[in-house]
């Protein structure tokens, strides 16, 4: 597969990055395992993951299969809580979205942007995902107005001084994006943000001069078009960065890699 420097930073990544948000869905270790023992083998280098991605286990199975290689790069996240924690098991993590589907509030995702909370879920992602450091760490979904935002700042630049994590930014949907980018906020040194073939919410960046640096949603959001043809049109859009691709499917991998050859 193609790799490339990811805008504004000095990483290589693949032209695809694997997503993990539904990785527990796969079923068994094995199975998850071989999810990510295919995109592996189809070229995937850069790996999409947070805390909250299976309440925990996907960050596992990512440290388990991937653990400190340095040939692959891994985004995590903070500021989403796992109900029940960051450290469930599989089966206990299937349980409770079970559970959530009659009480949301069992499974539903606790937005928590307190610098005490972050220092504690940083150690958690790097324990579960047995890495020295984070390559890309996120906040996750965060509003502007509701997030002490010179007090991350600072704390982020720390913890990347120390090694822990060698680029920071933002996960977001694009809208919640722009009140960032009219500040010129340095949160914004990686932004992953949602896109799609019928809205182009990532054109936010234009003005800013910013090219695209990793996008996501192209598959859900244009439902007129099958998932090959979504994926397809997502990396025409954004021919600068990565798009993250999601599968159950070890089988498709391969499929989704030749697009981005």
């Amino acid at each position: 597969m193609q790799s490339l420097v990811l805008p504004g930073t000095d990483l290589t990544v693949s032209r695809l990055s694997l997503g993990t948000a539904s990785l527990l869905s796969a079923g068994s270790r094995r199975n998850r395992d071989a999810v990510i023992g295919a995109a592996l083998d189809a070229g995937f280098t850069h790996f999409d993951t947070a805390p909250l991605y299976g309440f925990g286990n996907a960050e596992r199975d990512l440290g388990r299969v991937i653990g400190n290689r340095a040939d692959c790069t891994v985004a995590t996240k903070v500021g989403l809580r796992s109900p029940g924690g960051d450290d469930q098991s599989a089966v206990g993590a299937v349980l409770r979205k079970a559970a959530g589907k009659a009480i949301p509030a069992l499974s539903a995702a606790q937005a928590d942007f307190a610098l005490a909370w972050a220092r504690r879920s940083l150690e958690g992602s790097l324990r579960r995902l047995r890495r020295d450091a984070i390559d890309i760490y996120l906040l996750h979904e965060p509003e502007l107005a509701l997030i002490d935002h010179d007090g991350w700042l600072r704390w982020l630049e720390d913890v990347k001084t120390q090694g822990k994590v060698r680029h920071f930014g933002l996960a977001v949907l694009a809208d919640r994006a722009a009140p960032f980018l009219d500040r010129a906020s340095p949160l914004c040194e990686v932004l992953q943000l949602s896109d799609s073939v019928p809205g182009h919410e990532a054109d936010v960046l234009n003005g800013h001069d910013r090219e695209m640096q990793i996008t996501f949603g192209y598959i859900r959001g244009s439902a007129d078009l099958s998932p090959m043809q979504a994926l397809a049109a997502g990396l025409a859009r954004n021919r600068t960065g990565s798009v993250i691709y999601g599968t159950r499917k070890p089988e498709r991998l391969a499929a989704a890699a030749e697009l981005a050859r």
